[in-house]
C-alpha cells in the first residue's frame, strides 16, 4: 500500500469547541478536521498564533490505518483564520503535507479546534505532526508540533 496523503473524501473538516475556531508524499495522513470563517481584515493584519497542538495517539500500528485525535489551540486578533496546514514527518525524514480549510469562524479571536487525523504509518517509529494556520490576508502562524509512536 503506498504511503502519502490520500484524500478519500474531498471534505476535510475542523471542529471548533470552547467558543471559537479553529499535499502527497510518504505516510497517509487524512485530516478530518470541523470548525467555525473568516472576514477579511482591512490591512495585512496580524498572523494567527498557534498556541498548542496535542495528539492522543494510543493505538497507531505500522501498516494499518490508525486514527489520531487531538486539538489545536490558537488565537487570532483579526479573527480571520482560513486554513490549517498539517505536515507529517516520518522516521526516515520523508514528509507529507495536507491543507485543510476552516470555515465558519466569523471573527473568532480564539478557539480550541478538535482534530481527527487518519494515518497510515508504513514503518514502526516516531512520527511528528507539525501544524501552521493561515489567515485571509496570507499571514502564517508559527508552527506547533506533536509526536506519536507507531508500533
Amino acid at each position: 500500500m503506498p504511503s502519502g496523503f490520500v484524500e478519500t473524501e474531498r471534505e476535510l473538516r475542523l471542529l471548533a469547541t470552547h467558543g471559537g475556531m479553529s499535499r502527497h508524499a510518504p505516510c497517509l495522513l487524512l485530516a478530518l478536521c470541523v470548525a467555525v470563517g473568516c472576514e477579511d481584515a482591512e490591512d495585512a493584519g496580524t498572523p494567527p498564533s498557534l498556541d498548542a497542538l496535542e495528539l492522543d495517539a494510543t493505538d497507531v500500528v505500522a501498516g494499518s490505518p490508525s486514527t489520531l485525535r487531538g486539538t489545536l489551540d490558537f488565537t487570532d486578533p483579526d479573527g480571520d483564520v482560513t486554513e490549517a496546514e498539517l505536515t507529517l514527518s516520518e522516521p526516515s525524514g520523508a514528509r507529507s503535507t495536507v491543507a485543510t480549510p476552516i470555515v465558519g469562524v466569523d471573527g473568532r479571536t480564539e478557539a480550541t479546534v478538535t482534530l481527527q487525523v487518519t494515518v497510515l504509518a508504513p514503518t514502526a517509529g516516531t512520527y511528528e505532526v507539525t501544524a501552521v494556520l493561515l489567515d485571509a490576508q496570507g499571514n502564517v502562524s508559527e508552527s506547533a508540533s506533536a509526536s506519536f509512536d507507531a508500533e
